[in-house]
């Protein structure tokens, strides 16, 4: 998954989805998205729709490990 336009929300990705491509279980998700929330690299919709996207810190954190 990568972002399409470098914005706000992009990508934002379900649990569900996000098991599917990484292989993980959902329950691995979740945890995983509780751990970056509360470091500050992911944030969590507050609308009942499980949406999870990244902040400028995640990047910030893994692009030069991914982008070498």
């Amino acid at each position: 998954m990568t972002s399409e336009h470098g914005a706000w929300h992009d990508p934002a990705r379900t649990p569900v989805e996000l098991a599917e491509v990484t292989g993980l279980s959902a329950e691995d998700v979740m945890l995983g998205t509780l751990d970056l929330v509360e470091r500050g690299m992911v944030e969590q919709s507050e609308y009942g729709d499980d949406a999870i996207w990244p902040t400028k810190l995640l990047f910030v954190e893994f692009d030069a490990a991914f982008m070498g």
